[in-house]
């Protein structure tokens, strides 16, 4: 009788480590699985979020070119050179659009934002009333 719940014993040692194998193979698999949905969807993230600092930049760069011909377009008196500049300012104006457009595509609170800033006049920006009380000295 003894011989026989040993042996019984020993087949349940047996099965339960083979359990305990077949198991943690499972969760193994499992966890390894997970890490690399983990690190796809991490690689994505910072891939968009790469594309949104790119626009951002682009949309930053053309603002600044729009200021620039601004200001000179507020001094400047010859008519060839102001339409030249207007012809240039209502090319990157239609750049800054389709820029907005591109970033609305990726992340539409950014675009909107992006948008409300370039409504808003700089701080740097120097007013048309400005320019005339500094001609008027």
């Amino acid at each position: 009788m003894f011989i026989m719940a040993e042996s019984l014993q020993k087949v349940e040692t047996s099965t339960q480590t083979k359990d305990k194998r077949k198991y943690a193979k499972v969760v193994l698999f499992i966890l390894a699985v997970g890490a690399v949905i983990f690190g796809v969807m991490g690689y994505i993230i910072w891939d968009q979020n790469q594309q949104i600092a790119a626009i951002t930049e682009k949309k930053g760069n053309i603002d600044k070119e729009i200021k620039k011909i601004e200001l000179q377009m507020q001094v400047e008196t010859d008519p060839d050179k102001l339409s030249s500049l207007e012809q240039r300012l209502t090319m990157l104006t239609g750049s800054a659009k389709e820029t907005i457009g591109e970033m609305e595509r990726r992340d539409k609170n950014r675009a909107r934002q992006m948008e409300d800033e370039g409504l808003r006049p700089s701080k740097n920006t120097i007013q048309p009333a400005s320019l005339i009380g500094f001609c008027a000295m």
